[in-house]
């Protein structure tokens, strides 16, 4: 049977007793067993008329106790889920409501929301009544059924929707427990919260990070700490906004780094990621692997390091070994390049854990070399400046202390530099200049420099 939350009840059967999800409150939390007989349950969705195929939810408040259950009934019953796009307004969702293929609106169940849902013809799913439980074994549907419907950051340009169907989630569940196997007694403060799909698929406890609306602008490092104390958790992921942040918490008010000592893995990625930044989380969380995962909205992971030291960085990034499963080609059709040393260009993947199977284009351009992967340059952005593309030059830039980001453009043979930092602008020039010539270099400081709204950690290139 192809429904993804099959993973789910295999094992709230075989213990239900384990705790699930845990949310703020230390003893607000739901075991495997509670939530399989809410999924099973649930009359509003146990109602849908078939076929549900076709058929999408769109989940408008923050996942909590109440619509948890709701968005996991809906893939048991074969309904898909989404989300509206960041930052959308009232206006902006209406029409997204209207325009696209939404049945369902999952949310608490006001007056105010059921009577806007009978306005634009939709019904509200909520957890507001749990009848009797109904069978264990979700409804089945094919592999190409949609489960998800998720974003792109639009670092590169327009945001696009990416329909992941069951198959897609089974194959990328399979694809993560091949980096990392599935290991009991793992609490997991993730993030990312397509995650969470993946914990419960692999009987891990999930710790929900308490951001208000699980929006990264909200965040609050106190209150992270907060609970990798209380919920004694030992694996974190998220990327690299996430973890300046909670460093630079932790450094200024001296936070006791015993409290950190139950962390034994942490996972970063969604963005580039600096050796300056990794040397300072194995500082701070210093009982911890720490993994660099590479991937994309259509394929994850892609590849993944455990990073063991600091590397030169004019040789990228380093995102470390493409997973095994997938076929990796590097397109050198679009990119200048003048090391004949390396194959260096567009960084292409297809197999099964990617979503676009005829392979695909992630925008990101470098090479191999000692069998790991490393990137130099992104989609828009891949020009060569005396033989260094722009990730090479902002790596080397942001490993000077005193920058804490930096940004490259290279256009008809000269260099823009954007930087964010307390250097001065004639000291990151002579920095520059032990590595290239400075003549058409020009450098500008910032207070802040563009980034996605998603990770809060991608360069926007083209709004500098």
């Amino acid at each position: 049977m192809p429904n993804f939350l099959k993973y789910f009840f295999h094992h709230s059967s075989v213990e239900p007793d384990q705790v699930a999800v845990i949310w703020n409150d230390k003893e607000h939390h739901i075991t495997y067993g509670e939530l399989a007989k809410m999924i099973q349950s649930n009359p509003g969705i146990s109602q849908v008329s078939q076929p549900t195929r076709h058929k999408m939810a769109l989940v408008l408040s923050q996942i909590n106790s109440e619509t948890l259950p709701v968005l996991l009934s809906c893939l048991y019953h074969g309904v898909a889920v989404t989300a509206p796009p960041r930052d959308t307004t009232w206006v902006d969702l209406i029409k997204f409501i209207c325009q696209s293929k939404i049945n369902y609106l999952i949310s608490p169940p006001s007056f105010p929301m059921k009577f806007t849902a009978m306005l634009l013809g939709k019904k509200v799913l909520a957890n507001n009544s749990i009848g009797k439980p109904k069978s264990s074994v979700p409804k089945s549907t094919t592999l190409d059924t949609i489960a998800l419907m998720t974003y792109t950051s639009g670092s590169t340009g327009e945001k696009k929707d990416i329909e992941r169907s069951h198959g897609d989630l089974i194959n990328q569940h399979h694809a993560i427990l091949e980096f990392f196997p599935q290991q009991r007694a793992v609490v997991d403060l993730p993030l990312f919260p397509n995650l969470l799909l993946h914990n419960l698929s692999a009987g891990i406890t999930t710790v929900i990070p308490d951001i208000e609306k699980w929006k990264l602008t909200n965040l609050e490092p106190d209150r992270i700490l907060k609970q990798i104390r209380n919920h004694k958790v030992t694996r974190l992921t998220g990327n690299v906004f996430y973890f300046s942040r909670i460093i630079d918490h932790i450094e200024t008010y001296n936070y006791p780094l015993q409290h950190l000592s139950t962390i034994i893995s942490i996972g970063i990625g969604g963005s580039p990621v600096p050796n300056m930044l990794l040397e300072n989380i194995k500082k701070v969380f210093n009982q911890a692997a720490v993994y660099i995962i590479y991937g994309s909205t259509e394929a994850e992971p892609i590849a993944v390091k455990n990073y063991s030291g600091p590397y030169d960085p004019l040789l990228g990034y380093c995102v470390g070994q493409v997973h095994p499963d997938l076929n990796l080609d590097i397109d050198q059709s679009n990119i200048q390049s003048t090391n004949k040393a390396r194959k260096i260009g567009e960084v292409i993947v297809s197999g099964e854990h990617v979503v676009t199977k005829e392979g695909l284009h992630t925008g990101d351009y470098g090479y191999i070399l000692n069998d790991e992967l490393y990137l130099v340059a992104r989609s828009g952005n891949s020009a060569v400046y005396e033989g260094y593309y722009h990730y090479q030059i902002e790596h080397y830039l942001v490993n000077y202390e005193g920058v804490r980001q930096a940004a490259a453009t290279i256009k008809n043979e000269k260099i823009i530099i954007h930087y964010v930092g307390s250097q001065k602008r004639s000291e990151v020039l002579q920095w520059l200049a032990r590595i290239i010539t400075i003549d058409n270099c020009k450098v500008y400081k910032h207070d802040s420099l563009p980034v996605d709204d998603r990770h809060l950690s991608k360069i926007v290139y083209h709004q500098l």
